[in-house]
């Protein structure tokens, strides 16, 4: 179907493409697109009101939103008309740069959808155009080396709190997740630390700093507690170093006497000469070891490993160590000659708990029967005379026993039987720690005389000192 236009006479056909069609009368319009499109842009340049009002008609979100549509739509299927139209942008770029930078800055700076959106589009851009990132990034760097305001605005941005924790992380992202980058990153910083001097040393003092070392430490401890394999190879690395390091190893042995005792090596090296090279308790020569107050921390005096060991024992009570004095003065007992009660009912008659809910247990029993005559060649009935003869106590420090053989274990580590292993006498009962105390003293009477007297001697310089005195 054809159509004559009022204005320009010329017939064409009747659609779309040639003439308007008005929704509102549901007609075509009488004059073609080209005649009504060239008398609008007339009026729209000699009519100021006319030109405002179509202005703030396509200002309108509606207005944007269709020419936005369109122009998506004109984008994606028409080739041609994208071309020009980037070329337009491009040739309008190009004539009022200045302007439109400008207009763009203020933009940015008063719309926050606006910036919102173009550091969506850019991030967008910069992650999957892998030109576009390389453009820009060159762009960045001649910038930052060439404007000088620019580099300071840079770098005071990069100086904040927020700034450099989104560094961190993007930093330990690629760490983690990019291995060629990360090892082509050491070599360079390998290579900037060897040729650099000034850079070698402001690190170096970095390094040194308290803050700094805490983080180190803090960042070893949490690896040494998780890495298996990195712990290994670090104790590993620390031995060799120790035993092949003499420097090393005075430091690492200074560090520990300065944090376990507060004295360096130098002053453990004048005690050792002061007591000659001996054992204050045993005067005999040997490793010594520091011995010290475990209540207040002070220092006494260089021991053997047998005297230290036995103090500790002992748990440095001069009561004990006495009482300890008159059990080894004591008559020892054959083993023969001990007591045999058949009584099944002997614990219950001399009240030891512990022993009877022990007793009952008839695996128990024949166990520690078997050790005992294999041991000490007594039977568990002599072995509970003389555990009643005490009430269940340790013959010394007359304290029962407290202490299981493992955590898993039923029963209370019954008291272990004391005896003369030159010639097997039997002396009594006694708890762990007496016994090993016993042991460390060599069965030496005249040795735990010895350590009587030294603690006296450091509890009446701990009085003279205005403090209370460390015995129990």
């Amino acid at each position: 179907m054809l159509k004559q236009c009022t204005k320009c006479l010329e017939t064409k056909p009747l659609d779309n493409d040639n003439f308007y069609f008005s929704k509102s009368n549901q007609r075509f319009s009488s004059k073609c697109k080209t005649c009504s499109r060239a008398e609008q842009n007339e009026k729209y340049a000699n009519d100021p009101e006319f030109r405002e009002r179509i202005k703030a008609r396509q200002r309108t979100p509606e207005a944007r939103q269709r020419k936005n549509r369109r122009n998506r739509e004109r984008r994606a299927n028409n080739s041609e008309w994208r071309e020009s139209e980037k070329a337009r942008q491009r040739e309008r770029y190009q004539n009022n740069r200045d302007d439109i930078l400008a207009r763009r800055r203020e933009k940015w700076a008063n719309d926050t959808v606006f910036r919102e959106r173009t550091l969506s589009e850019r991030n967008v851009r910069y992650h999957n155009e892998p030109g576009y990132r390389d453009v820009l990034l060159s762009n960045r760097r001649e910038r930052y080396h060439n404007d000088e305001e620019y580099r300071q605005r840079i770098l005071k941005a990069k100086r904040t709190p927020e700034a450099r924790q989104r560094e961190n992380e993007r930093y330990n992202e690629r760490r983690a997740n990019e291995q060629e980058w990360w090892e082509i990153k050491k070599a360079h910083k390998r290579e900037r630390y060897q040729s650099d001097p000034a850079l070698r040393e402001k690190l170096l003092a970095k390094q040194r700093t308290p803050k700094a070392r805490a983080r180190v430490n803090q960042r070893n401890k949490m690896r040494r507690a998780t890495d298996l394999e990195w712990r290994e190879s670090q104790n590993s690395r620390n031995r060799e170093r120790y035993g092949n390091d003499p420097e090393y190893k005075k430091r690492i042995r200074n560090q520990s006497l300065v944090s376990l005792y507060g004295i360096t090596l130098k002053q453990r090296a004048q005690m050792e000469a002061a007591q000659c090279g001996l054992c204050a308790i045993c005067r005999q020569a040997e490793k010594l070891f520091v011995d010290h107050n475990h209540e207040d921390g002070q220092v006494r005096a260089l021991l053997c490993p047998n005297c230290n060991s036995g103090l500790g024992y002992f748990e440095e009570d001069e009561e004990i160590l006495l009482g300890a004095v008159e059990y080894l003065y004591r008559e020892p007992m054959e083993p023969y000659s001990v007591p045999i009660i058949p009584d099944e009912q002997l614990f219950a008659r001399f009240g030891i708990p512990y022993w009877a809910e022990q007793s009952r247990d008839k695996k128990f029993r024949k166990q520690k029967n078997q050790n005992l005559q294999q041991k000490y060649g007594i039977t568990i009935d002599q072995y509970e005379w003389m555990l009643a003869k005490n009430a269940g106590l340790c013959w010394i420090c007359n304290r029962p026993e407290e202490r299981k053989r493992h955590q898993k274990a039923r029963y209370l580590e019954a008291l272990y039987v004391d005896h003369d292993h030159q010639t097997g006498m039997i002396r009594g009962l006694l708890c762990r720690k007496c016994n090993t105390g016993v042991g460390y003293f060599q069965d030496d009477a005249a040795r735990m005389l010895a350590a009587i007297a030294y603690l006296d001697q450091w509890n009446v310089s701990n009085a003279d000192r205005g403090g209370e005195p460390s015995g129990r």
